[in-house]
């Protein structure tokens, strides 16, 4: 009986030796750290491993992992952006914005993507990639658009506005 106990106790303390949790750790950054706006929308990490943060009014901050870079657009689209969804297709950025529609970020500028009509549609909630096209969620529509910015399908809501949109998810072979 004692040596049942006493290999039970053995091979668990075998076992646990064995077994790692994955240990998640938080870090925070303020002003301090060189983020400019701690009020961020979004989050995502891009191919290279940067953290790309959507700001509520700062555009979009990249964090290498030792400094905060903003992403700013040339003369004319060079204005505060309030970033709510980051998508990252074939290596361009693609960002929904509350007041300037979708954006997207290639060769080192900003470039505008897809208008919002803001009367009609609201402001845009989140953007997703979807089998190699864009979902934009705005408050009273879903618009789903090609690469290009081709409108391919535009369906509104029953309810006549939604005020926030947490995620967009991308089904395999969900239609």
């Amino acid at each position: 009986m004692k040596l049942r106990i006493v290999l039970s106790l053995l091979s668990l303390l075998v076992l646990s030796q064995q077994l790692n949790a994955q240990l998640y750790t938080f870090q925070k950054f303020g002003h301090q750290d060189g983020l400019k706006i701690t009020a961020t929308l979004t989050t995502t990490q891009d191919n290279l491993g940067h953290l790309l943060i959507g700001t509520d009014g700062n555009g979009i901050v990249r964090y290498n992992g030792t400094t905060f870079e903003s992403i700013h657009g040339p003369k004319g689209l060079d204005r505060p952006y309030h970033v709510t969804g980051i998508s990252i297709v074939n290596g361009e950025i693609y960002f929904s914005t509350l007041y300037a529609g979708v954006l997207n970020y290639y060769n080192n500028e900003i470039h505008s993507f897809y208008k919002i009509n803001p009367n009609i549609d609201g402001s845009a909630l989140r953007i997703g990639k979807c089998q190699n096209k864009l979902a934009i969620i705005t408050n009273n529509s879903i618009i789903v658009t090609d690469l290009n910015g081709k409108l391919l399908l535009k369906k509104a809501y029953l309810s006549r506005y939604i005020s926030k949109c947490v995620q967009l998810l991308e089904t395999p072979y969900g239609s």
